[in-house]
């Protein structure tokens, strides 16, 4: 009997880990990091992005601080999925993309790239430092994707940057 108490206690203690490691992006990293890699290996080389490079993006927020619009898309998504939605996008400034779930870019953690970075300054002078480092004016950067319930819709913005009046992106 005390045996399976604590079986009990332990598996008690598992599934508590394992709710907690899903739940830190409140979407599995597998179906996060397979719509990041679908759209290098798929997207990026339709709008002619050729960078080596990839780095977090964060979508610019619309007024009222919507993100991506999301309020006026109730005809797309049902109410469950915009609160869902709304719970991912809190974290979207906290997300760093994670290197070994990448299969063909080196990541530029957003951090590195800021540093490289001063607002006084024109951003030709970003460049001329990334340049510098990187041997390369080019990186791509992509968000965090937002999922429905139940995963099969998403909504994700992406694109490259290649200088100061250079570079194009979407969001689908």
């Amino acid at each position: 009997m005390k045996n399976i108490r604590y079986l009990f206690i332990l598996m008690s203690f598992v599934s508590c880990e394992e709710k907690k490691s899903t739940n830190r992006n409140l979407v599995p990293d597998k179906e996060v990091y397979s719509i990041i890699n679908f759209i290098i290996e798929n997207e990026f080389p339709i709008i002619n992005s050729n960078s080596r490079y990839l780095s977090e993006e964060f979508p610019m927020i619309l007024p009222d601080n919507e993100y991506f619009g999301i309020e006026r898309m109730d005809t797309i998504f049902n109410k469950n999925d915009v609160e869902f939605m709304k719970l991912q996008m809190t974290k979207r400034f906290e997300f760093r993309i994670e290197q070994n779930l990448i299969e063909t870019k080196v990541v530029l953690p957003f951090d590195s790239l800021n540093k490289l970075y001063t607002a006084s300054e024109k951003s030709d002078k970003f460049w001329k430092r990334f340049e510098k480092k990187y041997g390369s004016r080019k990186f791509d950067g992509i968000s965090l994707p937002i999922f429905s319930v139940d995963y099969k819709t998403v909504i994700i913005s992406y694109g490259y940057h290649c200088g100061s009046l250079c570079g194009s992106g979407e969001t689908a």
